[in-house]
């Protein structure tokens, strides 16, 4: 997790995690935090969410589920999301269009390990951060804090924020979230963006049309996309933008609540520009 407006202190009893954990222990932690972070999402009863709050904290807290997620991203428990980026940027030829001993600038928001791209050192040049560093090669930074800036020269040619804007705690700030990302790329820059794919297939808020529209209103183009079957095991969506246009949001659309779709067993998760 890469940003909020508040750096809450870990709700963990002990942080001297094993690094031990079965491959299928990890799947349990990570599925009852999502499970547990879903329904805290739909609920509006402020004792319901306290409910909740309180299981996560039994459960050794955020510090658990990112100690977990870490895990997880072991490759060989099936890697982590930046080999979907790479393969992108390879079909682009994206390396091929760097000058002659030039590197991309990469910022990863939400970095759990410092070596998602080691193998990629010879033509990518990482920045790491997230809001609770575990590692001295992952600055401690809130996203949303991140000074703006000074020039064209001190932004990056590729931004990833893998399963970072659905920890941002409100819709409004998850609005500045995607305002911020393009503020940092460079025209033409890269932007990989990871939610769960629930975020975008059952909120009654946000479908993936309005999801891509909005990227669109602040500055994005959509190159690739890829949203999983969460009825099918794949609970993840992807996409890679560019950097290409102004900012042009209409606030009468995108700055407000709207109710896409009806049931009761969707998600409230929204995003407001």
């Amino acid at each position: 997790m890469g940003v909020g407006k508040r750096k809450k202190a870990p709700i963990t009893r002990d942080g001297s995690k094993s690094n031990s954990l079965s491959s299928k222990k990890t799947k349990e932690i990570i599925n009852k935090f999502h499970q547990l972070l879903k329904r805290r999402n739909i609920t509006t009863d402020e004792k319901v969410q306290r409910q909740i709050d309180e299981e996560i904290e039994s459960l050794g807290g955020m510090q658990a589920y990112q100690h977990a997620s870490t895990l997880g991203q072991s490759a060989t428990r099936g890697g982590d999301s930046s080999h979907v980026f790479i393969a992108w940027l390879q079909e682009l030829r994206v390396r091929e269009k760097l000058q002659r001993g030039d590197k991309m600038s990469l910022l990863e928001i939400g970095a759990l390990k410092p070596d998602n791209y080691s193998n990629q050192r010879s033509f990518i040049d990482t920045e790491l951060i997230d809001l609770r560093s575990n590692h001295p090669d992952i600055v401690e930074q809130d996203f949303l804090q991140r000074p703006l800036p000074a020039s064209d020269l001190h932004c990056k040619d590729a931004i990833s924020a893998s399963l970072v804007l659905n920890f941002v705690p409100t819709p409004t700030d998850r609005g500045l979230f995607l305002l911020r990302l393009n503020t940092f790329l460079k025209h033409h820059g890269y932007l990989f963006m990871v939610l769960p794919a629930p975020c975008v297939t059952n909120s009654r808020y946000l479908t993936r049309d309005r999801f891509v529209q909005m990227l669109q209103s602040v500055g994005f183009t959509l190159l690739r996309e890829k949203i999983g079957d969460a009825n099918k095991g794949a609970r993840l969506a992807y996409w890679l933008l560019q950097k290409a246009g102004q900012v042009d949001i209409d606030k009468q659309e995108y700055g407000k609540k709207k109710v896409l779709k009806q049931g009761s067993n969707l998600n409230n998760f929204c995003i407001l520009l």
